[in-house]
C-alpha cells in the first residue's frame, strides 16, 4: 500500500503523463529534499536548437525530467573528462 506522499507523487506523474501527445502516455516526476524538483512527460522530437537531435527521436519521460531540473539548476550534473555530446538519431 502507498503512503499519502507516495500517492501524491503517482498522482503528479499522471497529470504529467496526460500532458503527452503520444499515444502511449508517460509521465515522471523527480523528487529531491523533501520536494518535486523536476517533471516531464515523453514527446516525439523531431530536431532541437542545439542539434543534439537530427531527424526523429522519443523524448522518454525520464529524460525530459531529467532537462528539467538541469534546466531549473536544481541538480549539478557532474562532466567527465574527455567526454563529448553524441548526435542521436533515428533512421
Amino acid at each position: 500500500m502507498l503512503s499519502q506522499s507516495q500517492t501524491k507523487l503517482v498522482s503528479q506523474a499522471y497529470d504529467e503523463a496526460m500532458k503527452s501527445p503520444c499515444y502511449h502516455k508517460h509521465g515522471c516526476v523527480i523528487f529531491g529534499s523533501g520536494r518535486v524538483i523536476g517533471r516531464g512527460f515523453n514527446n516525439s522530437r523531431t530536431r532541437s536548437s542545439d542539434k543534439i537531435i537530427d531527424k526523429c527521436m522519443t523524448c522518454h519521460a525520464e529524460m525530459a525530467a531529467i532537462r528539467s531540473v538541469i534546466k531549473n539548476k536544481k541538480w549539478e550534473v557532474p562532466r567527465q573528462k574527455g567526454t563529448s555530446q553524441c548526435k542521436l538519431s533515428c533512421r
